[in-house]
């Protein structure tokens, strides 16, 4: 019975399906990312936001190959976090991404990059990356993202924080 289960359990959990977006942090997630998970990330304090930015020490910080990094953004008075993506490399105003799976192809556009809006890149990058689709750039020259193993592992383990710090996991 171990065996089946060991054999048939996912690598990656999916998302749960939740209507509304939310950024509350349940305290024990909390506790659990400062104590355990925050070892691997290197921590920025905005004392003029009062927010701590949490990006992964093991990220790519050359522009050589083209990646999105991902932060994780804690606001500690509220009770909530949020997620940051940060192109290692010079993007437009609005970043337009093509998401494939297969053979279906999606696109999103992200317009005013809101929390919502990182939110929502930061779900379909979790879901694409995990079913090993790829993810690339919609402009002149397209850029594809995450082509690097080093690139997708680095971003399923800070989504995989993320997500668990804010109940979606």
């Amino acid at each position: 019975m171990i065996a089946f289960a060991t054999l048939t359990f996912p690598e990656h959990k999916p998302l749960k399906k939740i209507a509304d977006v939310s950024f509350h942090v349940q305290e024990n997630e909390e506790l659990y990312f400062k104590n355990i998970r925050s070892y691997y990330y290197e921590t920025e304090e905005r004392e003029d936001a009062q927010f701590y930015l949490y990006r992964l020490k093991s990220r790519r910080k050359d522009s050589l190959q083209p990646t999105l990094n991902l932060t994780i953004v804690n606001n500690w008075r509220m009770d909530q976090a949020y997620i940051l993506i940060e192109p290692n490399f010079d993007s437009q105003e609005d970043l337009k991404l093509t998401f494939q799976i297969d053979n279906q192809l999606d696109t999103l556009e992200s317009g005013l990059l809101n929390t919502p809006k990182h939110y929502e890149l930061a779900t379909r990058i979790y879901e694409t990356i995990t079913q090993e689709g790829s993810v690339q750039t919609l402009e002149e020259n397209p850029k594809n993202l995450f082509v690097e193993e080093e690139d997708r592992q680095a971003a399923i383990r800070v989504l995989k924080d993320y997500f668990k710090l804010v109940g979606k996991l």
